[in-house]
């Protein structure tokens, strides 16, 4: 695959690009506290490791082959999380939430069987709200459970209060029209039937609307106080979130699928993010690609096989796999991804 996105070729790279970032951190925290009024100092937690950055902590296929790299390479791991994003059913991770498909071993055979964790959620209704089937738990939080009882490991930071806070320095520092530019459109926490979902705003160049209903400047910014107003994806990928690996998380190492085979949606606003970083900076951030196993041929053991959840505990799955590191961490992690697979049919 030819990449268009600058990612860390090998592990003497990434040794390389950790041993020449002195000054990053500085210039990204003066460039967000002068441009945004947003002192990231205040936020941002001191963590090291390599991790994924997806709206919930979840034992899947994706997770696994990330698990089995970063022990691997000796790197601690630590996911970025997000939830206060909005549940939506065509979106394959988030559909898991409630309705996990799982490999299990029946003792004889490997075998896909699919469970429901929840029957009650909206379209948009935010991740932390949606409850389980008995009620006494979050969705999210019986992922987390499954995820450590496999021994994965659970540290995470939910990223959803420096986005919020983002917002609020942003809205309060930037020119109107500057303003109304970056944050085109925002979304806005609100209870609807019971449950706590994210209503979409845009900007008409003098309040935020939606339907019959209107924001001032002076409405969000309160909102966003109280951690009731996100980003768009548009915002967060363009401006801030890229600013995070590497940079002003100076130990830590994003893996992700690569955003060659991303939306446009997604794909056009991440590439400006890595470019703004590099101009800001000096440095790219430091993400290990990985290949999108929904899409990657050779991976179809079922449809969207990132997504579905391997009950394997870890510590079996890495003695089993007995992963080699290759000339680059994608084509490794590609192997580690065969292995299991042959495993399964097996």
């Amino acid at each position: 695959m030819v990449f268009v996105f600058e990612y860390l070729r090998n592990i003497n790279h990434l040794r390389r690009e950790l041993e020449s970032r002195d000054r990053a951190y500085y210039r990204a925290r003066k460039y967000l506290l002068n441009r945004f009024g947003f002192d990231v100092d205040d936020f941002l937690p001191e963590l090291s490791g390599a991790g994924f950055w997806r709206q919930f902590l979840t034992p899947n296929f994706e997770n696994l082959v990330g698990e089995i790299l970063a022990r691997l390479y000796g790197m601690e791991k630590f996911d970025l999380t997000y939830l206060k994003d909005g549940f939506t059913t065509r979106n394959p991770f988030k559909y898991s939430l409630v309705r996990p498909k799982f490999v299990i071993n029946d003792g004889r055979r490997w075998i896909l069987k699919k469970y429901f964790l929840a029957d009650r959620f909206l379209n948009h209704q935010v991740i932390k709200d949606i409850g389980s089937l008995d009620n006494f738990k979050k969705a999210y939080q019986i992922h987390i459970d499954f995820a450590e009882n496999l021994g994965y490991s659970s540290d995470s930071w939910d990223i959803s209060t420096f986005f919020s806070t983002f917002v609020k320095c942003s809205l309060e520092t930037l020119e109107r029209k500057d303003a109304g530019r970056v944050f085109s459109k925002v979304f806005v926490l609100t209870s609807q039937n019971n449950a706590l979902v994210r209503k979409k705003f845009e900007f008409n160049g003098e309040v935020y609307r939606s339907g019959n209903e209107t924001l001032k400047f002076e409405d969000l910014i309160e909102l966003a106080a109280e951690g009731l107003v996100m980003p768009a994806t548009s915002t967060y990928y363009s401006e801030l979130f890229y600013l995070l690996p590497g940079i002003l998380l100076p130990r830590y190492i994003q893996i992700e699928a690569v955003f060659e085979t991303a939306d446009e949606c997604i794909q056009n606003p991440a590439l400006q993010g890595f470019r703004k970083c590099r101009e800001i900076t000096g440095f790219y951030p430091l993400l290990i690609p990985i290949p999108d196993f929904n899409v990657e041929d050779g991976f179809r053991f079922t449809k969207n096989p990132a997504c579905t959840t391997i009950c394997l505990p870890v510590e079996e799955a890495f003695e089993t796999v007995d992963p080699e590191s290759s000339i680059s961490f994608y084509r490794t992690a590609y192997m580690i991804g065969k292995r299991l697979l042959q495993m399964f049919k097996n």
